[in-house]
């Protein structure tokens, strides 16, 4: 399957019927609406208000009007992580504050649905490069790459979000990432063509860092 199941589009028609405060970013924007490289199992929703409580009420409204199964996993003051069961199906739901500066604050709307842009969800995947990151965002990096949001264009994007950001952070970062060959990334990567991308990846960073 690639893109949103079945599920995953009801939740999030059912939460931005209710609520408007708040975004769809992360993997799910990305591959549900502007590239649709893969699957995932999470909804990612922000907010750059303090309504992360807020929604929090909205989602349990939505999963009981579904019949759904809910657990909270975590809340600290501004994140929310849930798991959500619906039949055979589960996908866990993070709600968050986003206090980062927006590179783009105006939203695209798709239907009911407000979803991040294809520019702020690359800067959001760089930065995440030199925090935590896993294959899942290196997977997005690259289908964002292949569909021309370039590193070389974002990187000044993702340091206006983070000022921490610079290619020299990032490649320090990326530089002890290993892909061991039993690993199985998300979408049609494999774990060679991963370490590729990497390989390439740190040389370009290298070469930004020498310039900048």
């Amino acid at each position: 399957m690639i893109g949103l199941s079945q599920v995953q589009e009801e939740v999030l028609g059912k939460f931005f019927a209710r609520q408007s405060g708040f975004f769809l970013t992360g993997s799910a924007a990305l591959a549900g609406y502007h590239i649709r490289h893969r699957a995932t199992r999470s909804l990612r929703l922000c907010t750059t208000e303090d309504r992360v409580r807020e929604g929090e009420a909205t989602l349990l409204e939505v999963a009981g009007d579904m019949g759904a199964k809910i657990q909270r996993l975590e809340a600290p003051e501004a994140y929310g992580k849930f798991l959500l069961r619906h039949g055979d199906d589960s996908l866990i739901v993070d709600l968050e504050q986003d206090l980062c500066p927006q590179v783009e604050p105006e939203k695209t709307q798709i239907g009911e649905i407000w979803v991040d842009r294809p520019k702020e969800i690359t800067a959001r995947l760089l930065c995440s490069l030199c925090s935590y990151f896993g294959l899942e965002e290196l997977v997005d990096l690259r289908a964002a790459e292949i569909a021309g949001y370039t590193v070389e264009d974002h990187i000044e994007a993702a340091a206006h979000r983070d000022p921490t950001v610079t290619p020299a952070e990032i490649v320090a970062s990326l530089s002890d990432f290993e892909i061991g060959d039993d690993e199985v990334p998300p979408g049609d990567v494999s774990a060679a063509d991963l370490r590729s991308y990497i390989a390439v990846l740190l040389l370009r960073l290298t070469s930004l860092a020498a310039t900048g």
